[in-house]
This record gives structure tokens, sequence and C-alpha cells, in this order.
């Protein structure tokens, strides 16, 4: 209908609820009845969607012109203020982002693809895309099938090929599988991303996920639409040192490792990844400043950007990138 979406939990704090909604100057807030009470005032209107005779509208398309340049969605992420900030994203990235990220995936019509994440984190864009515009079906998980066995009943009764999980979560899901009767024959395909890929996950699934075609260890901040990074696991037999690297970057995407003074890196010498490409974020919303400070100018290729990952990576003799941490967390010996 020509507008961007915020996505705001309604299990926030309420003081956070109320800075978003403030902050992103929202002009309609599409809710429920149940959780109406928790609207601050505004200058805003409230439609609680469970309420809505949706037959008593068109079904024709709005005739409103969009192009890549118009904004999509805003997602807010933590801030190191203690405020979180909204990373403005385009039609154009996601639109870009989608279709080179289902040349990895590979989702086709009829394919059963779970929506995992919180529609508060990107991630849950690319769970949901990857479905819808693909010609696949997308499975939804409510708070109460969370546990292992639910989940596993989730997985098998739908026959899901496609699924997306926290690193914690997966681990804990292979841990508790053993003692599920369950087959999951249709699952074969994982997604790992959000925090480092736990290298002891690798054995386990092979043997208990006898179905599992490829493993990927997915990277990528909000800042550059969703995933930058994808490395995939493709045998049972691959061995990957003590790390799962994160990989290269997707198509059309560029990443850098530099120095403090933004020379490229050599193989091995740990730095800051930077990412530039057509994905990148417009910037922070109502924040210029951080914005300038995070969105650099590219010195390799003038009249784009860099974006300032903050994350501490190095490139593997064999080409991949292995994700260190985060810069703010490296302890400084003199």
């Amino acid at each position: 209908a020509g507008g961007a979406y915020v996505p705001i939990d309604p299990t926030y704090p309420q003081e956070r609820i109320d800075y978003m909604l403030a902050d992103s100057g929202a002009r309609w807030v599409l809710t429920q009845t149940a959780v109406l009470s928790q609207l601050p005032e505004g200058d805003y209107d409230a439609l609680a969607i469970d309420t809505l005779d949706v037959s008593a509208y068109g079904v024709s398309n709005p005739g409103v012109l969009m192009g890549p340049d118009h904004l999509a969605y805003v997602i807010y992420t933590s801030g190191s203020t203690g405020q979180p900030k909204g990373v403005m994203i385009e039609h154009g990235s996601i639109a870009e982002h989608m279709l080179s990220i289902n040349n990895a995936y590979d989702v086709c019509q009829g394919d059963c693809v779970l929506q995992f994440s919180s529609f508060n984190f990107d991630t849950s864009v690319e769970q949901i895309f990857t479905a819808l515009l693909f010609g696949g079906k997308l499975i939804l998980i409510s708070t109460n099938q969370l546990s292992t066995a639910s989940l596993v009943s989730l997985l098998d009764e739908n026959h899901v090929k496609i699924a997306d999980f926290p690193p914690g979560y997966w681990s804990q899901l292979l841990s508790d599988y053993s003692g599920i009767s369950s087959s999951l024959t249709d699952l074969e395909t994982i997604i790992i991303g959000g925090d480092k890929f736990p290298n002891d996950t690798l054995d386990r699934a092979w043997v208990r996920l006898p179905s599992l075609k490829q493993i990927f260890n997915a990277y990528g901040p909000t800042e550059a639409t969703v995933t930058s990074i994808l490395f995939k696991v493709e045998h049972q037999t691959e061995r990957h040192g003590s790390i799962v690297p994160i990989g290269r970057p997707v198509s059309n995407t560029q990443v850098y490792i530099l120095d403090s003074k933004n020379q490229l890196l050599p193989t091995g010498t740990p730095g800051e990844l930077h990412i530039a490409g057509n994905r990148l974020a417009r910037g922070y919303l109502n924040q210029p400043e951080l914005t300038a400070e995070k969105f650099i100018d590219n010195p390799f290729n003038p009249g784009t950007r860099l974006y300032k990952t903050g994350d501490h990576v190095r490139y593997r003799p064999d080409g991949n990138i292995e994700y260190l941490g985060r810069i703010d967390d490296q302890v400084k010996i003199a």
C-alpha cells in the first residue's frame, strides 16, 4: 500500500514500545484487541485486525507505484547508548537479497519453510519471503510450540523442508531429538545464524537427521539486509577446524577486512569486517550522525558506501571468512 512497516513485539518493555512508536513516527498501528491497552497516546490510528471484516474490502491491488528506493521496513536493533536504533531497508535491497539468497536455499514450488524467527528480527524477512516469493508454503510457529517435542511434531506433520534456527536452539534440538520418535524425512536444509556456529553439532546433525542435504552458517547484520555471508556444509565428512567459518559473501555483496586506518589486511590477519553492495541500509532513522559514522565512503569503489560492522574477522587460506567476535569485546594488552 506504499508504506513501510515497523515490527514491535508486545512483550517488549513498555518503555521500549513507547520509544519505537514515537521515534518511528508511525501513522497507523496494526495490532490485536488483547494488546491495545499497551499502546501509549500518540499521533496515530490503531486498528485491531482481529475485529476487521476483510470481506467488506476489495481484492484489487492498491494503485500505488513502488520503486526500489522506497522504504520497505524499519527494524530496531539494540543501540550502544541503550536506546534502540531504527535500521531503514529499501525495497530494492530486500528484493535483490531474496533473489540471490534463493540461489543457495533453492526453495521451489510446494516446499514448506518454517517461520521460526520473531518478526522483530530481520531473519523473519528471509524466512517469510523465501516461501512466498518462490511458490513455497510458510509454516508458522506459535510460542507454545517451542519445546523440542512440539517443534519436531510441527516439522513432521507439515513436511518442512527448510528451517532456520539460532545456534543455541539448534544445539538443544539435536540433544533432545534422540529421545523423540520421529523421522523428519522431509527436512533437507538447515540454516544457522545469529551467533557462532556450534561445530560439535555437525556430527550429531548428519547422524540424527539422515535426510539433511545441506547446512548453512549464515552471517549478516540488519544494516546489510539479513544475510551477507554464507557458508555451506554439504557432506558429513567435511571438517573445518574448531570454528565453522561464516564463508564467503553472497552475490552482489563485497566485503573488506580492514585495519583501524581502513587499509586492507592479508589472509590470516584479524581486522574489522566492512560490507559493501546494493543491500546496505539507507541508514538509521532520525540519526544522521550515527549513519555517517557507520556508513562511510568506500575508498575501493568511489561513489559507493561501506558499512562498518564492528565484527572481528579474518580470511582463512581457503578464502572463507572466520568470525572471531565483536571488536568491542577484544582485550588489548599493552
